[in-house]
C-alpha cells in the first residue's frame, strides 16, 4: 500500500533502515474511508510504521505497527503501537533497487542514492514460533514465509 508522491515530497516518504531491535519500515499509504469493525476511518495519506519489540519472556520478538497522519507534529515512534504478529524469530526486509538490480536492507527516499524514489519491490522473510512453547521446542516448530511484494509507483502517460 506504499504512496509516494513527488509532488508531495515533502509529506511522502520511505525509509527501510535496521534498528537495534531489527528491520524497522515506515512509508506513507492513500488510507479509503472504510468502516473497520471497530472504528470508522478517515481517509487520505498516513504515515505507517513497522517494528520489532522485543519479547523478554518467550525470547521472541512482536510485530508492532504506529501510525499517524503526516501532517501532525507528533513522532511517529512515540506513539502507541498496535501489536500484528507474536512470536517472530527473524523478520528480514529487503528493497530491490532497480537502478543496480540488487536487494538492499536500507533506503530513504530523502537519501543521497534513492532520492525522490520508492523501490519497485519489497521481499519480506518471516520466521514465526508459538511463543508459549518451551524454548527447546521452538525450533523443532518453526515456520518460515517468504515472499516479494510488488510496490506500485506512479504510472508515466505520453
Amino acid at each position: 500500500m506504499a504512496y509516494f508522491q513527488p509532488g508531495l515530497k515533502s509529506r511522502t516518504e520511505f525509509v527501510l533502515a535496521t534498528e537495534s531491535q531489527g528491520p524497522e519500515i515506515q512509508f506513507t499509504f492513500v488510507d479509503s474511508p472504510v468502516r473497520t469493525l471497530f472504528s470508522r476511518r478517515a481517509g487520505g495519506l498516513k504515515l505507517v510504521r513497522y517494528f520489532l519489540n522485543k519479547d523478554e519472556k518467550s525470547g521472541t520478538a512482536n510485530l508492532m505497527r504506529a501510525e499517524k497522519n503526516p501532517t501532525s507534529p507528533d513522532d511517529i515512534k512515540e506513539l502507541e503501537a498496535q501489536l500484528v504478529v507474536t512470536g517472530i524469530v527473524e523478520w528480514k526486509v529487503e528493497a530491490y533497487d532497480d537502478r543496480s538490480d540488487q536487494w538492499t536492507e536500507a533506503w530513504d527516499n530523502k537519501g543521497i542514492y534513492t532520492t525522490n524514489r520508492i523501490p519497485p519491490a519489497i521481499r519480506m522473510t518471516l520466521q514465526v514460533v508459538d511463543p508459549n512453547q518451551p524454548k527447546a521446542e521452538q525450533k523443532d516448530r518453526m515456520l518460515t514465509y517468504s515472499t516479494i511484494f510488488p510496490i506500485l509507483n506512479e504510472v508515466k502517460t505520453k
